[in-house]
């Protein structure tokens, strides 16, 4: 009795060291408007497979609102360095919360399709769940101070910075940027005393009014004997920077990335920045001013995408296959005046997510191409880096005819006198947002009938719906009514048994037809 009491203990005891709780800020998001709510307790628990449980108790909107308890099983996990991402998109059934004297809204919302994306960092939980309520209310649900950070590269407004130190030399590094001062290689010695990042106030007219800072980046001359033989460009990176060749144009000189990559900077954080998004561009307001002697007056920005293995820009081809996605613009111009660019992505693989991002800006586009001015050098102004997801509608068909363009301005269509079955799979919608999701549901009021098409954007942060409503149609004639959430492209997924899902697990494999007609076999990592 001892030993089964002692078992049953050490069982218990292993429960609870796999889940935690944590006392999350909440902020409620309905028609693009955040709307702060008191702390709330979230449990998020991993299964024995490796997946997680999050539960979100008597959740309540505010006194009016009050919902009940959002338990998502079998949420999938992703290990991306030193950060834990939780991705789900399931339906689920909400049920009462703990009061029984609240009406609470959930039980009567039936089948409730919630796109869900979390992050386990440390101590510190961040999520962001996008739930539909009624209709095509979609509401927005932030947990966590740092929410809204997620799929953003870390102090992408450049207000934090710390110190960097090489030998008696400091320079102001902005927090998970890094420059020479932070580098590696063979050559670092001859670069990274040199001060190439600044805190600056140059902030542009009309920035938000919490936009305190940016960051100042300049070339610096390369001495040898005493005598300018070179210009090493002004550069950052959310990776680390390698002085590794005499030679400029070495790719020995280079930032890179690597998840395998142990060490830390001076203020405790990673050579790596993680993204488990997929944006369709990158926004950033620049201020460059070429210097003295710049014979090539461009500077650039370029973003790597990557499955967190080993990649370095300039890019090497033994490391191609680790890139999914890039954006570049090496023709920023010298007009010492604040312009937002906006740079694309394009993918060279469009069914992985990424896992991390190498961003790298430089004062010049050419190695050492740039000032070897002292007093007049390369100047680049960088603030307020924006990963962009969009969310749109390309194009609609049913039973195969192009309805794009029958839907009025809110987004509706109403169809009379429909005799056909009316199956989900019979409407196909081509969204615009590389990562974005694409959600096709059937409702019914008693009276009418519905197909709701939702093009979500891949950081949930933005969605569109169209609604096609056919008057007096009878249920019975409806196939495949459950909510089916696929990847933007995606038509349908079959497992091996030739039965239809709609989500892939892990080690499984599966048939992905395509909207353009392509067919795929694949193994979900």
């Amino acid at each position: 009795m001892k030993k089964i009491f002692t078992l049953v203990a050490a069982a218990l005891c292993s429960m609870s060291m796999m889940a935690k709780d944590y006392t999350c800020p909440l902020v409620i998001n309905m028609m693009g408007t955040d709307m702060p709510v008191d702390d709330i307790k979230v449990s998020v628990d991993e299964q024995k497979d490796g997946k997680y449980t999050m539960s979100l108790l008597n959740f309540k909107m505010n006194d009016f609102m009050q919902i009940g308890n959002i338990v998502i099983k079998d949420v999938e996990a992703t290990k991306c360095g030193n950060v834990i991402m939780l991705n789900a998109a399931r339906d689920i059934q909400i049920t009462k919360g703990d009061d029984e004297n609240v009406e609470w809204m959930g039980p009567g919302l039936g089948n409730v399709n919630i796109l869900l994306k979390g992050e386990l960092k440390g101590d510190n939980f961040n999520a962001y769940l996008n739930i539909p309520l009624a209709g095509n209310m979609i509401v927005g649900v932030k947990l966590g101070k740092n929410c809204n950070e997620m799929g953003q590269l870390p102090n992408a407004g450049f207000e934090n910075f710390h110190e960097a130190t090489y030998g008696s030399a400091k320079s102001q590094e902005p927090n998970g940027w890094h420059s020479f001062m932070s580098s590696t290689g063979s050559m670092a010695s001859m670069v990274s005393a040199a001060v190439h990042t600044y805190a600056s106030s140059e902030v542009r007219e009309n920035a938000a009014a919490d936009n305190k800072q940016c960051v100042k980046i300049v070339s610096t001359p390369v001495k040898f004997m005493g005598m300018v033989v070179a210009s090493a460009n002004g550069t950052i990176t959310t990776g680390r920077l390698k002085a590794g060749s005499m030679t400029a144009s070495s790719k020995d000189n280079c930032s890179f990335l690597d998840f395998s990559s142990t060490g830390v900077d001076a203020n405790g954080d990673p050579f790596y920045a993680v993204l488990n998004n997929k944006p369709d561009a990158m926004k950033v307001w620049v201020k460059f001013k070429a210097g003295d002697g710049n014979k090539n007056p461009k500077a650039t920005i370029s973003a790597l995408l990557t499955n967190g293995n080993m990649v370095q820009d300039p890019e090497d081809d033994k490391y191609a296959a680790n890139i999914i996605g890039r954006a570049q613009n090496s023709s920023i111009e010298s007009k010492d005046e604040w312009q937002e660019i906006t740079i694309p992505f394009t993918y060279d693989n469009e069914n992985e997510m990424p896992k991390a991002a190498l961003v790298t800006m430089s004062t010049c586009a050419v190695p050492s191409g740039g000032s070897k001015s002292e007093t007049n050098p390369d100047v680049l102004y960088v603030d307020d880096v924006e990963m962009v997801y969009n969310a749109d509608v390309k194009k609609i068909t049913m039973d195969g005819e192009d309805i794009t363009n029958k839907f009025d301005e809110a987004g509706e269509l109403e169809i009379e006198g429909y005799t056909k079955n009316l199956d989900i799979n019979n409407f196909q919608l081509e969204a615009i947002g590389a990562g974005a999701y694409v959600t096709k549901k059937i409702t019914a009021d008693g009276f009418d009938t519905y197909v709701s098409l939702t093009v979500t954007s891949n950081d949930l942060k933005n969605c569109v719906t169209r609604t096609i409503t056919f008057k007096d149609y009878t249920t019975t004639g409806i196939k495949n009514l459950e909510t089916i959430t696929l990847p933007n492209g995606v038509k349908a997924i079959y497992n091996m048994a030739g039965q239809q899902v709609t989500s892939m697990q892990s080690g499984q494999v599966y048939i992905v037809k395509y909207t353009n007609g392509e067919s795929k076999k694949m193994i979900k990592k």
